[in-house]
């Protein structure tokens, strides 16, 4: 009686939470799982989309990492779906929604609503169980119960991308008809993950927040004019501090210092102190980006000046190419970039690399590799050759860029330059492997020396091996223009004074 809708990435995610579904839901339940690694659909998107696929006129949208800890949860979401005055079900959310771009927990912890909890059970409010339900302003989207003809009657954003707010639009909107948004205080679930509120999320967040910001703040129990004030400044001061710690910083935070100070009259020592330590730091940040930003652009000059702009095509086993390829303001004339191929793997393809180069490229959900949660997509060629896009949103990205990119390559081969290291399942065997192999131009990293001229051992064993990790460890303007491989003085010397900057400095 309930269609369940689960956009996932991870295959072992998605059958943990079935597992624990099939034992406690109580009811006859659809599964209805959205892969969505392999488009660029929002959460919005995605529940449109799928829930033309449900046979239950009761539907739960809910993370694919969340465990149920009651039985027959399942029969008290069609009860409570059942009362008229009930749009939308969720087991966390609160009372009070500012209208400030923050979350929904950034109020007082006792404007909390909850029957959820992350790792301890202990933390949950005993208070709430008392109740069938409690009303609430918005909910958590971990998990989200709604008739599917309430779905139907919402002037729900479907142009809202991305996977964040699509919990307060949904709550937002059932508001607008008339419905009760609640958290069902008997259904106990734990969320294996907590919410990450990074840029990607501030910035959407910002933007929902100014399209509907005539709708907020929501209060959905009796709060005094004199509590509404005091929740307002709350969550001024708690915005003032998200935007300072994610530098978005602009105009519009004068106008809200402003209103903090004067309209409000909030004059807080110790928000202030957190204010100018956030600014500060944020300062001092700044500045070391723009310094490391000065050092990698005069390094990467050098080496295009002395390397006299050769060409070349990086035939790389995981994101060391790609960095030598932005070092020199390239345009990529390979396929090997944003991706990592395994070592067994990689041998083969390079051995044979115009035959697989032309076989046609499909997608697998599961890699013959001890890899666990991949959230990117998975290519294969001919059945054998596992491409790991790492750095891909989706197959459709992965698939037009790999073609892209491999008309693009030079019909000479003695262009090509091949790297290889000694991770992601490789061991001596396949290294020496690989410098037997009749290449012209090729290296190779590892954490210990081996007894060939075209391997390098790494300062530390440790490292990422990229651009930043490798440059002083070789001359690579002289590889690149002669295919010698040395580290002369003028490179050992040059680095000693300027050290090549982190890709995240």
């Amino acid at each position: 009686m309930i269609s369940i809708i689960i956009p996932s990435r991870i295959p072992d995610n998605l059958h943990r939470t079935k597992e624990s579904i099939e034992k406690t839901i109580g009811v006859p339940f659809q599964l209805i799982h959205y892969n969505n690694i392999s488009d660029g659909l929002g959460i919005i998107q995605i529940f449109d989309a799928t829930i033309k696929s449900a046979i239950y006129d009761n539907i739960v949208f809910c993370h694919d990492d969340i465990i149920f800890h009651c039985e027959d949860w399942g029969k008290e979401v069609v009860n409570l779906l059942s009362k008229a005055e009930i749009g939308l079900v969720g087991v966390s959310g609160a009372t009070y929604k500012s209208e400030f771009s923050t979350s929904w927990v950034s109020v007082d912890p006792i404007y909390y609503r909850s029957s959820a909890f992350f790792k301890d059970a202990s933390t949950l409010n005993k208070e709430n169980y008392k109740d069938e339900y409690s009303v609430v302003a918005c909910i958590d989207g971990m998990f989200m119960g709604i008739r599917k003809e309430t779905w139907s009657d919402l002037n729900i954003d479907k142009d809202l991308s991305g996977f964040h707010l699509y919990d307060m639009e949904l709550s937002l909107k059932v508001a607008e008809i008339g419905l009760k948004t609640i958290v069902a205080n008997k259904i106990i679930v734990q969320h294996l993950s907590e919410g990450k509120f990074d840029k990607n999320w501030l910035l959407q967040s910002k933007a929902w927040h100014d399209k509907n910001q005539n709708k907020l703040p929501i209060a959905v129990e009796n709060i005094s004019d004199e509590e509404k004030k005091i929740l307002k400044v709350d969550a001024l001061k708690k915005w003032i501090l998200v935007r300072t710690k994610h530098n978005f910083l602009d105009f519009g935070m004068i106008k809200e210092f402003e209103m903090l100070f004067f309209t409000h009259r909030s004059f807080d020592i110790t928000f202030m102190k957190r204010i100018s330590k956030g600014l500060a730091k944020r300062m001092y940040l700044n500045l070391k980006s723009s310094s490391a930003n000065l050092k990698r652009t005069l390094l990467n000059n050098i080496l295009v000046k002395r390397s006299k702009n050769p060409e070349f095509c990086i035939i790389s086993n995981n994101c060391w190419g790609g960095d030598v390829y932005e070092a020199f303001k390239r345009e990529y004339n390979t396929p090997f970039i944003g991706l990592f191929i395994n070592a067994p793997c990689y041998l083969k393809l390079i051995k044979n690399l115009d035959f697989y180069l032309n076989c046609e490229l499909r997608f697998i959900k599961y890699s013959k590799y001890d890899i666990k949660n991949i959230t990117y997509p998975v290519g294969l060629l001919n059945e054998e050759i596992e491409i790991h896009f790492l750095h891909y949103n989706n197959e459709n990205e992965a698939i037009q860029k790999w073609k892209r990119r491999i008309s693009r390559m030079p019909a000479d081969s003695k262009k090509f330059i091949f790297k290889m290291d000694d991770r992601d399942f490789a061991d001596e065997s396949l290294m020496i492997e690989f410098h037997k192999l009749p290449f012209k131009k090729k290296l190779s990293f590892s954490k210990s020396k081996l007894h060939y001229s075209e391997n390098i051992k790494l300062t530390n064993p440790e490292d990422l091996i990229l651009l930043y990790t490798t440059y002083s460890l070789l001359d690579l303007s002289l590889f690149l223009r002669t295919g010698i491989i040395k580290n002369t003085k003028f490179n050992i010397n040059l680095t000693k004074i300027i050290k090549y900057p982190s890709k995240w400095a």
